[in-house]
């Protein structure tokens, strides 16, 4: 074996090479080296050498890291100063006689004649969870000794590149802790070059191979002098081939350095490699990506008919892809854009609602095989059902109204001839069954009977009613049951209690809502030609839980206004004291409504489909700070009047409508239709989101349940900490309680996973090749304006406020808010704001429900949006086309 010295080491020392010696890139070409591909040889000079450099400038270096310390990503001008004067720094430095010494011999071992490719390395690139590809600089056709040692010194400065500075404060990298390699490495004079995906890196198919190719050097491509080709392979054929005009190539100079030259003009427009050669590279594309086994981002060149691999890296930025166990493309819904919860889940979560589920299962105790956890989210394997005729034109339109661009894909999917060649020709009631159609039937059955004729009065006080019931069966259900028998029972038979619920007594209602505000669209449409300010008849509806949130939380606010002394209480109180800073305030009035609050919605808060989130009980101060938004804002009108008032509206648009309807031809009989249907929307709306709130109320019992079982597994020092159960599914809570043993080392790898994870996208939907299906929506856009689904109308010009995070909310009366998405907590806010705009939604979620209610504009479903529109910058969003423009 080749010995290894302080600052150098090569290519082939298989089993001394470490990241931290040779970082991210040099790891991966040692790797290659030994897994026996064509990569061209070279040595590293380690990451000691660097560290020498901080160590015998350490008092100049410590300032510089001091002030990137003080940074954010929005300092860009101070960025773009400290990484001028780091780098001048760096490569006016003088290199140690030694790290000078060592460097030469190992080049005039490797060839003194010989011309090099000289790039970085660092301790934090070519990861699996970040790639930093292109943060650092690369120097081509470098020869001789004075050349090299420049050239190393440039690349320990290029560490400090505006881009690399910025990488790492966004990824969240410490600049000292990051520590860089020079990979010095020969040159090979290709006549083409290129980037290889082992998956598409634009929809994450992983059946196909992406692959990139331009004469000459790959610098080319990357500077973006030249249009490569672009070829595609999906097992083993070529299914695309765009063949670019380039006209320029970037060849090595005979004396050192590189020169860009016109391409002949007879070679401009050649296929740059052979049908042949382009298998040749995809299948040995797909050897490395086996020999990694995880998709790979390759650079590649061919020199004399033979292909040499220059570097490997992870695609880091494909979402994972559900695992399936048959040859069938299946597609897959993001269960979390439904629920406008798009954010990770811990495994306990997700486990209890692939438990609830009813569908796809063998028992009760069972999870549901058509939900799948994908990067820590979970979605919904909808095939089955898309392969029925009679479901694959309802089953989209359905979607459409939830998510617009969710039922685009649906459709999109459905129309390919790979799925139409999978159609089933069976009848529904063979995939429903006999018992589940006749249940279907009677929802059905029931909704019409609302609609028609049915006036049922109190429906709110009789759902809680109801509720209650259902309460005491489950606390009997559970009773003196301890350990696994209670896991059991909650998975047994508390989930089907829950779920027959909701069948018998909520479905029924909610549909009715939903239905006839459908059916109102459909002849107001048809009978007027227009259905604009319709969402006017869904403004404040009675027996509304979600809404009644935001009229407690502004009843409190206007009890507190001007009394400072309680409202110091509240902005200063902390989670652990705040129930005895509240037992403090003398005015017993308000602390009376504040625990009133409480005990009604304690057990809500954001994310709260996941059973793992804290609730407000948790973290009270969340509420503390929506009061304070209602009580800051001082013009805000009393949310009780504010709520009289949109009752009115509704009522005069209602008035408004039946006169236009009376007028049309046979309007007496149209106008007791459009009565009827009012009259059912506005009986049966509010009841909307009673579903949500008691699903909430049974996850806060079973929460309740199993942290009382993690409370005894702690006091017996079988678990650290009582949240540690969260990593664990129901199932393997059952494990842990029988044998004592907590799989710590399987939690560790779980929160290594889930860390990646959690930064990464969702996707709406995903196919089980890792195809994310996108869709545009097409509205009449105008031009530089952004497009979404027109959700509640209305054209409103403000303010906007990105919030992240609900309890970051810093909203002013008359701001827009801009959010990732809006749950029932969020729904306090909608009263100061004067639009929203969210990244997930259609026309029946949360927020545009809400809006509607309130009478203020929405778009929504409307991708990066917190990403492309900057906090306090002024927009007009046009809830009636469904755009947003930025002034």
């Amino acid at each position: 074996m080749i010995k290894i010295n302080k600052y150098i080491t090569y290519f082939n020392n298989f089993n001394d090479n470490t990241i931290s010696n040779i970082g991210g890139k040099g790891i991966n070409l040692v790797k290659l080296t030994k897994a026996g591909f064509p990569v061209p040889q070279g040595f590293f000079v380690t990451t000691s050498s660097y560290n020498k450099i901080l160590s015998d400038n350490f008092k100049d270096m410590r300032v510089y890291f001091q002030r990137l310390e003080l940074l954010t990503q929005d300092n860009l001008m101070e960025i773009k100063t400290i990484s001028i004067q780091m780098r001048n720094y760096i490569e006016n430095c003088k290199l140690s006689d030694e790290i000078k010494l060592e460097i030469i011999n190992a080049w005039k071992k490797t060839g003194v004649n010989k011309f090099y490719a000289i790039r970085s390395s660092a301790t934090a690139e070519d990861l699996t969870n970040a790639s930093f590809a292109g943060q650092q600089d690369t120097f081509l056709n470098i020869q001789g000794q004075e050349n090299i040692l420049k050239s190393v010194l440039k690349c320990w400065s290029s560490l400090f590149t505006e881009r690399a500075i910025l990488y790492r404060i966004i990824n969240g990298f410490n600049h000292e802790s990051v520590a860089i390699s020079v990979v010095i490495q020969e040159m090979i004079y290709p006549q083409v070059s290129g980037i290889m995906f082992t998956a598409d890196p634009i929809n994450g198919n992983r059946k196909v191979i992406t692959i990139d190719a331009s004469f000459g050097l790959g610098e080319a491509l990357v500077s973006g002098i030249v249009t490569a080709d672009l070829y595609k392979v999906k097992l083993d054929k070529i299914i695309k081939k765009q063949i670019s005009k380039k006209d320029y190539a970037i060849y090595p100079l005979k004396d050192g350095g590189t020169v860009k030259e016109e391409i002949p003009i007879e070679n401009k427009e050649k296929q740059a490699l052979t049908d042949k050669q382009i298998m040749e590279l995809s299948k040995i594309g797909r050897e490395i990506e086996n020999y990694y086994k995880q998709e790979q981002d390759i650079e590649w060149c061919l020199y004399n008919n033979k292909f040499y691999i220059l570097q490997s890296r992870p695609i880091t930025s494909l979402y994972p892809r559900p695992e399936i166990y048959d040859e069938v493309t299946h597609l897959f819904i993001s269960f979390g854009h439904i629920q406008m919860m798009t954010d990770i889940i811990k495994p306990m979560g997700i486990s209890v609602i692939k438990t609830a589920v009813p569908f796809g299962k063998l028992n009760n105790n069972n999870e549901s095989t058509l939900l799948k956890e994908v990067g820590g989210r979970i979605y919904t394997d909808f095939t089955i059902l898309l392969k029925y005729k009679f479901l694959q034109d309802n089953i989209p339109k359905i979607f459409s109204s939830i998510d617009e661009k969710i039922g685009h894909s649906l459709k999109k999917f459905i129309d390919r001839e790979s799925f139409k060649k999978t159609n089933s020709n069976k009848k529904i009631i063979t995939l429903f069954g006999v018992p589940n159609l006749f249940k279907f039937l009677r929802i059905l059955l029931g909704i019409a009977v609302n609609i028609i004729f049915r006036n049922e009065k109190n429906l709110s006080a009789k759902m809680d009613s109801n509720f209650n019931e259902l309460k005491g069966k489950i606390e009997n259900l559970l009773e003196n049951k301890h350990g696994v028998e209670k896991i059991n029972e909650l998975q047994k038979n508390v989930f089907c209690l829950v779920i027959k619920f909701l069948r018998i007594k909520m479905i029924k209602y909610v549909g009715s809502g939903i239905a006839s505000y459908k059916l109102l669209e459909i002849f107001t449409y048809k009978w007027l030609g227009t259905k604009e300010n319709l969402s006017k008849i869904s403004k404040s509806p009675d027996n509304n839980v979600t809404t009644e949130i935001g009229l407690m939380i502004g009843d409190i606010s206007e009890k507190i206004k001007g009394k400072t002394k309680i409202i110091k209480i509240l902005e200063n109180s902390s989670d652990v004291e705040f129930w005895d800073n509240i037992n403090s305030i003398e005015d017993k009035e308000i602390v009376s409504m504040i625990k009133r609050f409480f005990k009604i919605y304690g057990m809500r808060g954001t994310g709260e489909i996941d059973i793992t989130r804290p609730r407000w009980n948790d973290n009270p101060t969340q509420v503390v700070k929506l009061i304070m938004s209602y009580v800051k804002n001082s013009d805000l009108q009393n949310p009780r009047t504010e709520f009289k008032n949109g009752k009115s509206i509704a009522k005069e648009y209602s008035e408004e409508l039946i006169n236009k309807i009376r007028k049309c031809s046979f309007g007496f009989i149209k106008v007791v239709i459009i009565k009827r249907l009012i009259k059912a929307h506005r009986n049966y709306i509010g009841l909307r989101e009673h579903s949500k709130f008691f699903i909430v109320k049974i996850l806060d019992i079973m929460k309740s349940e199993i942290l009382e079982e993690a409370k005894i597994l702690k006091n017996k020092n079988i678990i650290d900490n009582v949240e540690d159960i969260y990593w664990l599914s129901l199932s393997e809570i059952k494990d842990l309680i029988s044998t004592g043993k907590m799989p710590y080392d399987l939690i560790k790898e779980r929160k290594v996973l889930y860390s990646n994870y959690e930064n990464l996208k969702p996707p709406r939907t995903i196919t089980s090749d890792g195809e994310i299906i996108t869709s545009l929506i097409q509205n009449n856009v105008p031009k530089g304006a952004i497009a979404g689904t027109a959700a509640s109308s209305g054209i409103i010009k403000g303010r906007a406020r990105v919030v992240l995070k609900l309890e970051e909310a810093d909203v002013k009366k008359g701001d827009i808010l801009v959010a990732p998405y809006t749950d029932p907590a969020w729904t306090s806010l909608f009263p100061i704001i004067s639009g929203v705009v969210t990244e997930v939604g259609g026309l029946m979620t949360h927020g545009s429900v809400v809006a509607r209610e309130y009478g203020i504009p929405a778009v929504v479903g409307v991708d990066n949006v917190t990403k492309l529109i900057k906090n306090n910058s002024e927009i007009i969003i046009n809830g009636n086309e469904g755009y947003i423009e930025i002034l």
